[in-house]
């Protein structure tokens, strides 16, 4: 069964390193298998808006990365990186609140991290594929 999950990018600069890197670091525990999607958030004067997703390629523990990599994740407090296979950046920001997926109570950063599977996610993709640049 695929899975998605939403992740919250704060500043802008780590917008831009994630879409020319495709790599994003985390702390997050949850395991983020290939062919995972991730829809990135960012807060906008919308609210939480999606502003791009992938697909995971790989999770790369903390032993794997490389010295600046590490050094990076040490000053931060991550402690994996999440590699993409595919990555698409939208146009334009979605906000969430207009999105017809169930997302309980989940707000700010509470959304970080947060599933979402099934008819939701399929709503989802459908609605971002029309969105691609």
């Amino acid at each position: 069964m695929v899975k998605g999950y939403f992740l919250r990018i704060r500043h802008d600069e780590w917008v831009e390193s994630v879409f020319w890197s495709y790599r994003y670091y985390t702390g997050l525990r949850r395991r983020l298998e290939r062919g995972t999607y991730v829809f990135f958030l960012k807060k906008t004067e919308a609210g939480d808006s999606i502003v791009g997703y992938g697909v995971v390629g790989e999770t790369l523990p903390y032993e794997r990365l490389t010295e600046a990599e590490k050094e990076l994740c040490v000053n931060r407090g991550w402690n994996r990186c999440i590699v993409f296979e595919h990555m698409t950046r939208l146009r334009r920001p979605i906000p969430l609140k207009g999105l017809p997926v169930d997302l309980g109570r989940a707000r700010g950063r509470l959304l970080h991290g947060r599933r979402v599977e099934g008819e939701d996610l399929q709503r989802l993709l459908e609605l971002l594929e029309a969105e691609k640049p």
